[in-house]
């Protein structure tokens, strides 16, 4: 009797190619998402549908400022102009969604459409995996491959945060792996250019913009000697630079920069998300919390609040009871020193393995020392982290599941209601199992 990654690989020998292999995968994951559209959502669905809203009512040199909701605009412009596309769209669907309004606004027809459109913008993700993994798959690699698109495009993280809580994470991932595959096959500048788009729908991907920088000045710019790195460093700066005048240059024409970064940048916000991720910072709230505790137990506790918050989840700073107090620049410098050694290795050895080790650690350290990390941030280690299991480490494959799998679960808290829970642990559970016979975590 074969066993079960034996019959995995004999199963994925038959679909070399990739194109039965990807009807599969996409009938599969919209199925099983179609099953979720009634499930629990979060205020997030009511703050895309806001943004529908504003960008559809007001005009776009308030689109930063508009603040009848608590809700307001806090996505780069790329993304903005996406849900101004999305809301002529809507318009037809049911009118009500694009009412400004502090309430808020939900219908069954809001919710079907604004479930649809993330199941169908997900499909950038399943594109950009197939365009580098299975476009030109052969005998000796296609097995491994498949196993790379199937587990990122169904990856529990994306069903739990984009199809049940509510976000637009998938087609941003998609954009990621689009960037980073790009670089990966020797195609630099366009690799720049996606991974700047990326920037321009959603912030939070800089985390990642150390491992490109230093890799594209020493593996595109100084790499090309002495008389071509200047033309080339100028023809890099140049397109960047371009993506981004085309994003912020309407908001600088109205002289809407200043509201734009206050959005984007809201450091007012707490150290610690309202749901902590598993990350330094709560190991550091929970200590001082212990602390506390602990003095008050003793008597020694003269002076010291015992209701010193711990998160904000809109608005508001921290106070430690007893550790020092952490201000947003000490957590950018803390994140930077841990990401250093690995990019100064980058720097002497541009290697595309290298630049995919250094955007895994970029994210790792970023989810981890990070200002305000979202417990939804760690996929943006494991995500491109799976690309690595190309290379056939064995020490990468554990790394891959151990890390997907605790990600997962630390997402739990998202989905507290009780009708859920089963499909949460059905959904993680069965992804980790079928990984980890899958990965085949005993060969090298």
């Amino acid at each position: 009797m074969r066993s079960f990654p034996s019959a995995l690989r004999s199963k994925a020998a038959t679909t070399v190619g990739g194109a039965p292999f990807l009807r599969d995968l996409f009938w599969f994951s919209t199925f099983t998402k179609l099953l979720l559209f009634s499930a629990y959502r979060s205020t997030d669905f009511e703050v895309h549908r806001n943004w529908l809203a504003i960008t559809h009512q007001v005009p776009v040199a308030q689109w930063y400022e508009e603040a009848t909701s608590v809700w307001t605009l806090d996505y780069p412009p790329f993304f903005a102009w996406t849900e101004y596309a999305l809301s002529h769209l809507a318009r037809w669907v049911d009118p009500g969604m694009l009412t400004l309004s502090a309430d808020g606004y939900t219908s069954p027809a809001c919710t079907v459409f604004q479930r649809l459109t993330v199941l169908i913008t997900e499909q950038v993700l399943l594109w950009a995996l197939a365009r580098h993994y299975l476009a030109a798959a052969n005998p000796a690699t296609s097995v491994r491959r498949q196993l790379i698109v199937g587990l990122v495009f169904l990856n529990p993280g994306l069903y739990l945060v984009d199809h049940i809580h509510f976000q637009y994470n998938g087609a941003l991932y998609g954009l990621l792996i689009l960037a980073v595959t790009l670089v990966w096959e020797g195609r630099d500048l366009a690799g720049a250019l996606a991974f700047t788009v990326l920037l321009n729908f959603k912030h939070i991907y800089m985390y990642f913009a150390p491992a490109f920088f230093v890799y594209l000045l020493s593996g595109y710019g100084l790499a090309a000697g002495l008389w071509s790195a200047p033309l080339r460093l100028a023809r890099l700066g140049f397109a960047v630079l371009g993506v981004f005048a085309v994003s912020l240059g309407p908001f600088a024409y109205y002289g809407k920069l200043p509201h734009l970064a206050a959005r984007l940048f809201p450091f007012r916000r707490g150290l610690c998300h309202a749901l902590w991720a598993a990350n330094f910072w709560s190991l550091y709230s929970t200590v001082d919390r212990v602390f506390l505790q602990a003095l008050i137990r003793f008597g020694l506790a003269d002076g010291l609040s015992d209701t010193a918050p711990g998160t904000r989840g809109v608005v508001g700073g921290v106070a430690f009871a007893v550790l020092p107090d952490v201000s947003a620049h000490w957590t950018f410098i803390l994140t930077v020193v841990t990401q250093l050694p690995g990019l100064v290795w980058l720097f002497c050895r541009p290697t595309r393995v290298n630049f995919i080790k250094a955007v895994v650690l970029c994210g790792y350290t970023s989810f981890l020392f990070g200002w305000h990390v979202h417990e939804k941030a760690y996929m943006l280690t494991t995500v491109p982290m799976a690309l690595l299991l190309e290379a056939n480490d064995v020490a990468v494959r554990r790394l891959y599941l151990v890390a997907s799998t605790a990600g997962a679960f630390g997402l739990f808290p998202l989905l507290y209601r009780p009708a859920e829970t089963p499909v949460k642990l059905a959904i993680t559970v069965a992804w980790t199992l079928i990984a980890f016979f899958a990965l085949d975590l005993d060969s090298g």
